[in-house]
């Protein structure tokens, strides 16, 4: 991505007139204590044909605390995305080492190593919404007959998404309008790009894309970030940026309102996998 890559050669090859041709970057990263932490790096090699694969000479290591995490002995002709799990890393500092080993100094004329989009990624679940609002810290506030509860029948994700229905499974509410409100207080991390994800279902009949009745809101903060107001009959993941809320707690609201008690006797709204991803940013540009 971008204009640039990190190239490990002279410019044409990765020939060393002074013997082997070894080298280096490295970097200290702190993993978060929560969420699935994953490092991820572009990768893209043209090794001497000679080479046999046996990892001996003309290699890519990649170390975390000096322990040996994946390595590539083989051309890679094409820029392929790699990924190493950091999970066990919870909590730590690492020191994440990419390492370029030529052995010795026989051939090396093929073009060598290339990097790029080197960042350190988090997925932290914030609402699986397996077993209910209030097993993740969320506030579920319905109306009358109408209340959010776990449908483990249709799902995005997991083994169960919130459902704003009645015992019926639909969103009728006798005589007055539904709405409810699916609320929780989120820290968003100071550090790194944050980024709001969820999935959200809906079926309204008559459908209205003015959202002058049936419509599903999300608030982060005072904002309304987002605005459902037709049908959405397939699952569909959304996203917001959460850049202006670095190091904030921040409230993430679902409402629905169905603003009248006319035609509601569809299955209305769901929503599943609301998690916050984390990529730091400052990963970007390794240092050599």
């Amino acid at each position: 991505a971008g204009q640039t890559s990190l190239s490990f050669s002279n410019g044409v090859n990765y020939k060393n007139d002074q013997g082997a041709s070894n080298g280096s970057i490295h970097r200290v990263y702190d993993v978060p204590q929560v969420g699935d932490a994953s490092l991820n790096m572009w990768i893209k090699q043209l090794l001497d044909p000679i080479d046999d694969g046996s990892c001996t000479y003309d290699v890519t290591r990649v170390f975390v605390n000096g322990d040996l995490k994946a390595q590539w002995c083989a051309s890679v002709p094409e820029w392929t995305e790699q990924t190493l799990d950091l999970s066990e890393y919870g909590g730590q500092a690492i020191d994440v080492k990419i390492e370029f080993y030529t052995g010795d100094d026989y051939g090396n004329d093929a073009a060598g190593l290339f990097l790029d989009d080197i960042s350190l990624d988090l997925k932290s679940t914030i609402g699986s919404f397996d077993e209910g609002a209030e097993a993740e810290g969320w506030e579920a506030i319905g109306s009358g007959l109408v209340q959010w509860i776990v449908d483990e029948e249709d799902v995005y994700e997991g083994t169960g998404s919130l459902h704003f229905a009645n015992d019926f499974g639909t969103f009728e509410n006798g005589e007055s309008n539904a709405a409810g409100l699916l609320q929780k207080w989120v820290e968003v991390p100071a550090k790194g790009t944050a980024t709001l994800r969820f999935a959200i279902k809906q079926d309204f009949a008559p459908s209205d894309q003015n959202c002058s009745w049936d419509v599903t809101r999300l608030y982060v903060g005072p904002e309304v970030a987002g605005e459902f107001c037709g049908d959405i009959l397939e699952w569909e993941e959304k996203s917001y940026d959460l850049s202006a809320y670095k190091g904030q707690l921040v409230l993430v609201r679902f409402a629905f309102d169905s603003l009248d008690n006319l035609y509601n006797a569809q299955s209305g709204v769901h929503i599943d996998g609301a998690r916050i991803d984390l990529e730091h940013d400052d990963c970007l540009a390794p240092s050599p």
